[in-house]
């Protein structure tokens, strides 16, 4: 029968080599870290006596730090392993969506270069890509303005010639734009507000296309949704303009005459005697609006009919008594932006509210002319059109046969400036008194 010093000598033993064997898996399998671990353990082994009992004590210790260190470096390898192949997908994602995007640039490459429409847009996700067709005519447009022999320039002009709805960050296909000219006086305030601010009144509506053109009734509809649309911008900013004027003690009104493009649709708003004109291919020139005066029978029958007063003075009239003051106002206009003292307190039968109509947007249109009554007092609507013809045909923008030749766009522009540039000069040449603004503007199919 073995003794108890040989069975705890033999339990040692046993305990030493079990040590050894684990000592032997952490150097083939461990880090660098692991290993100085392990090495570490063999020199504090090393420095031990010979005495059993330390021995025994001592390799036990060992035992318990290689197991420790074992079960350490298990873990870790597990860790690695799913870090490499988490690692190794995301690799393999991403080389998935490089191949994706190069497909999409080379498909892009592809494309005719020399369209007109907007850029395109390619979806990376896998799914088949659907080039969206521009709808409505590229407008450029040019401006020309001079002060003339008035004392002020009261004169102002708007150009969007890429109008979105504020919460729209990509391409709908859809072109839209929104030109002004706004004719101010008695200060240039309302025209200044009126040009940074009238489009901003437009509800997002009124900037959808009409989706079936060739339905009638559905047209109907849309042109008299439009409608409704601009008359209630120029309403708006006709009251935001008259509450700060009213606030801040000023007098100041303008004319106004707008044109809204969305898509292939265009829609004129007016409210004064600034006007608009369209060339079209087929050499004619008409006016798009009818001047609001009260020497008009229209006019006049509804300015009475709601008790205001019209006289001449120099010209036909509108008539504002001051309340308690022996002053009064007259204006040469029925219809403006502003203008307290013709509709605060009492209404006087001058408005704000526009006359709107529609054009279709085809090749039969080549131009625009919107410019301010200092123009139109001395240049008919004809004369106008025949002028700013002239000046694109002679800069290689229209052709004899009334077609555009050229879409680039600074070309455009350029000849665009030198028509308004043209009008401008005739306007002082045949000795208008007044501000001069006019706008050219070409649609570019």
């Amino acid at each position: 029968m073995r003794t108890t010093r040989e069975m705890i000598r033999g339990a040692a033993a046993a305990a030493a080599a079990r040590a050894r064997d684990g000592e032997t898996d952490a150097s083939s399998d461990g880090s660098d870290d692991d290993a100085e671990n392990v090495n570490d353990v063999n020199v504090e082994r090393g420095g031990v006596g010979e005495s059993e009992g330390v021995v025994s004590r001592v390799d036990a210790g060992a035992t318990e730090e290689a197991w420790e260190a074992r079960e350490k470096r298990r873990r870790k390898n597990k860790h690695g392993k799913k870090r490499r192949h988490r690692e190794g997908k995301a690799e393999s994602g991403s080389d998935a969506l490089k191949a994706r995007l190069l497909t999409s640039e080379m498909v892009a490459d592809d494309l005719d270069s020399a369209r007109s429409s907007s850029p395109v847009l390619f979806d990376v996700s896998g799914a088949d890509e659907k080039v969206k067709e521009s709808v409505g005519a590229r407008v450029v447009a040019g401006v020309a303005a001079a002060q003339g022999q008035r004392a002020y320039m009261e004169d102002r002009y708007s150009a969007v010639v890429d109008l979105k709805p504020q919460d729209m960050t990509t391409c709908d296909g859809v072109r839209r734009s929104f030109l002004g000219v706004y004719d101010g006086h008695n200060g240039a305030w309302a025209a200044e507000f009126a040009s940074e601010r009238m489009h901003t009144f437009l509800p997002r509506e009124a900037l959808e296309p009409n989706t079936a053109e060739h339905c009638p009734e559905q047209t109907s509809r849309y042109n008299e949704t439009m409608k409704a649309h601009l008359k209630k911008m120029y309403m708006d900013c006709d009251e935001e303009i008259l509450d700060t004027t009213q606030q801040r003690g000023r007098r100041d009104g303008s004319t106004a005459v707008c044109v809204l493009q969305v898509g292939a649709a265009l829609f004129t708003a007016h409210a004064g005697d600034s006007r608009a004109v369209v060339g079209y291919s087929d050499g004619r020139s008409r006016a798009m609006t009818e001047d609001h005066k009260p020497s008009t029978a229209t006019e006049r029958q509804r300015v009475t009919s709601v008790g205001g007063r019209i006289e001449f003075c120099g010209c036909w009239r509108v008539i504002a008594e001051h309340p308690t003051k022996p002053v009064r106002a007259a204006l040469a206009v029925s219809r403006s932006l502003g203008d307290i003292d013709f509709k605060r307190p009492t209404d006087k039968g001058v408005t704000a509210e526009p006359d709107v109509n529609r054009f279709d947007l085809d090749a039969n249109i080549n131009f625009v002319i919107l410019a301010s009554d200092g123009m139109w007092d001395v240049i008919r609507d004809h004369e106008a059109g025949e002028i700013a013809r002239a000046a694109l045909v002679s800069r290689g923008v229209l052709n004899g046969d009334g077609e555009i030749t050229s879409n680039d766009t600074n070309l455009v522009e350029e000849a665009c400036n030198a028509a308004s540039k043209e009008l401008l000069d005739t306007s002082m040449e045949r000795g208008t008194s007044d501000n001069v603004t006019v706008l050219v503007a070409v649609y570019i199919p």
